[in-house]
Parts: structure tokens; sequence; C-alpha cells
């Protein structure tokens, strides 16, 4: 034998092992018990054969990859072929588990509360009313996803007689602003609103309307600051 040829010959021994394992065709043998747990990954459907035995002495779930027989077989161990997917179908998908999170937040529940506390928010002398709420959403394909939502709307006054109005909105929902969904930015809203007398000042998303006159109508929503005030001409 050349050299050339018996360099050849043994990258070819080498690669055997490499090749046999880039291949999705599985032989082996199992004990014939009622239950089976064939592989860990998902098998292709209508390839699983059982040497001697056809689909009446058992059924397949191709998905879990296991094999439950139906009948009792006259043999201890069966030979079986098939072929696997390069991973299992109906994998968690998951980072995080909620065991490992269940303990990172503090909730109490509502027989505890002391009613002669302060409230949870307390703003003084204005009038508020809304909602607070955090949750936390898991599931069996997705991550353990922390949303939070709160509403809130305030009136009265502060100082000696300035007027203060204001309304909060922060929702984080777990929606990524691609695609379609181009208007996430008015889930979140803040107006505070001061006004005295004869002048106003409001801040945050405001909306500029002009629809009292026949020309030069608009609408335009902004962010920023808008100051009105009123003067009497003698």
């Amino acid at each position: 034998m050349s050299v050339a040829r018996l360099i050849l010959f043994s990258l070819l021994i080498t690669a055997l092992p490499a090749a046999a394992q880039l291949s999705n065709l599985r032989s082996k043998k199992i004990p014939a018990n009622n239950f089976i747990k064939v592989d860990s990954l998902s098998m292709v459907p209508n390839t699983f054969f059982i040497e001697g035995f056809d689909t009446s002495f058992y059924t397949l779930d191709w998905v879990n990859a296991t094999v439950t027989f139906k009948k009792q077989l006259p043999v201890d161990s069966v030979q079986i072929i098939y072929r696997v997917f390069n991973q299992k179908l109906n994998a968690v998908a998951q980072r995080y588990k909620y065991d490992s999170i269940q303990n990172n937040f503090i909730a109490i529940a509502p027989s505890t509360i002391n009613k002669n506390e302060e409230s949870f928010l307390n703003f003084g002398k204005l009038n508020y009313n809304g909602s607070f709420g955090r949750s936390i959403s898991i599931g069996n394909t997705q991550d353990a996803v922390f949303n939070s939502q709160l509403n809130l709307q305030l009136s009265g006054f502060i100082g000696d007689s300035i007027q203060l109005n204001a309304a909060i909105t922060d929702n984080n929902i777990p929606i990524q602003p691609d695609g379609t969904t181009a208007q996430l930015n008015e889930f979140d809203k803040v107006l505070l609103q001061f006004s005295k007398k004869n002048w106003e000042l409001d801040l945050g998303d405001i909306d500029l309307r002009q629809d009292e006159n026949y020309f030069l109508k608009f609408y335009k929503r902004l962010q920023g600051l808008s100051y009105q005030q009123q003067y009497n001409i003698s």
C-alpha cells in the first residue's frame, strides 16, 4: 500500500465516528415492558419500527419518544429502529423558574393590614383615586415576566390657592414594539395641570386643539409645556 492510500484510509477511519454522530438514525434494544422512554429527543413520525412486531402490539408517542405495549410480548427485549429530530419538540423554553424568584417580592395578605396605619400612597389634602398593581406571568414555554400597572388621578389645591389636576398612567405590558404595534407610547401618559385665577400651566402629554374658529383648525398631541393666560384689554 502506498503512502497516499495509507493516509486516505486513516482519514476515512477517523471521520467514521463523526459521521455516525451526524446521522439521526438510531438502533437499540429496549426491554419489553409496559411503558418505555426511548429517547430524550422527539422521534420523526412513521420512522419507528420494532423488529418482529407490528403496530397492533404497541402505541407510540413520537413527541415525547415513549412506547406503550398493549400486549404481553413473548420476549424480554426487542430491537427498535427509528429516526429523531435535533431537539425535543415540546421542550420547556424558559430562563427563570417561579421557584427561583418567588422569594424576591413581598405580598401582604389583606387580613394582616392594620386599618389605623397610613395608606400605601399618601398625598395629604389632595383627592386621589386610581389603581396600582404588580403581577408575575409564568408559563411552560416562556420566562417569568413581571408586569406593572399604575393609573392615578389627582385633584386639589397646593400652596395657598394653586389648583392641581394630574393624570398619570404607566402600564408595563409584555408586548414588543415591533410589527404593527406602533402606538405603544400611548400606554404611558403623564399630565400635570396647574391653574390660578387667569393663568394655566400644563406639563407632560398635552393636546393642542383649535376648533372654535372656522379657519386654521388644528389638533396636535405633544410632549412638553403649555402656558395660557387671559388679559383684559381696556
